[in-house]
């Protein structure tokens, strides 16, 4: 099922940034006008990146596909841009975009994907500061801090190790940068990401936890992970510092 945006962040912030309407809001209000599902002489087209004549896939997969069947909406034909760069704030970028796709033809551009960089970059990074929980996912995180984390200051990880993030690191090596890597080796073209820094070892995640509590005396270590939370072996490891 598709969640709101809006019930996980606050709008109102990213509004400081930049015109925003929330989906549910824009379907209701600017849609009719604009992109009307009942139109059927108006095409709805699906925007992705890649070669010409490529076919989108809008739908396929979630949250692609949750996100579409919760505004019933179907796409009637797919179109493929490339070579268009997604900073606008550049007036040349602005304008290619214009030219490729006039407001007049293209009302609506509705991505498959956001047209920006992957990991974010560097001078994305801080638009981070308009992306603020909502009130209720914001109580909801203290009332559990309060509830099952101790008094005084404690250490977060997250560890990836399911399946899917393994096959992911079998192919790193080489690599300058993957999703959240800047934030080891920040944004350096000559760094190279390896196996073991993608997929520490069992020792090393006990090594570098320990270290972390140590160095602020933290009284808790919460856990957060896609498969095995290592709890065992942390407990054990981090026995002597209690």
């Amino acid at each position: 099922s598709h969640i709101l945006f809006k019930k996980w962040f606050q709008v109102s912030p990213l509004k400081e940034y930049h015109r925003v309407l929330p989906m549910e809001d824009f379907m209701d209000k600017l849609a009719p006008e604009i992109w009307p599902l009942c139109d059927y002489d108006l095409q709805l087209t699906g925007f992705c990146y890649g070669t010409s004549g490529a076919e989108c896939h809008m739908k396929q997969g979630n949250p692609f596909g949750p996100f579409w069947n919760r505004f019933s909406v179907d796409f009637d034909k797919s179109v493929t841009y490339q070579n268009l760069h997604y900073s606008t704030n550049d007036p040349w970028a602005r304008d290619q975009w214009n030219r490729k796709f006039p407001p007049g033809e293209y009302p609506v551009l509705a991505f498959m994907g956001a047209p920006a960089a992957f990991p974010v970059a560097q001078e994305d990074k801080v638009l981070q500061k308009y992306l603020i929980w909502s009130k209720p996912m914001a109580k909801q995180a203290e009332e559990f801090i309060n509830r099952e984390l101790p008094d005084g200051p404690w250490v977060a990880i997250h560890l990836r190790n399911g399946m899917d993030w393994v096959r992911a690191c079998d192919h790193i090596d080489g690599l300058s940068n993957m999703m959240a890597s800047p934030q080891c080796l920040g944004y350096n073209p000559q760094a190279k990401l390896t196996t073991a820094l993608c997929l520490p070892s069992k020792q090393d995640i006990l090594k570098d936890v320990k270290r972390a509590v140590k160095a602020i005396r933290a009284k808790g270590v919460y856990v957060a992970t896609d498969n095995d939370p290592m709890l065992n072996e942390l407990s054990k490891h981090l026995k002597t510092l209690k």
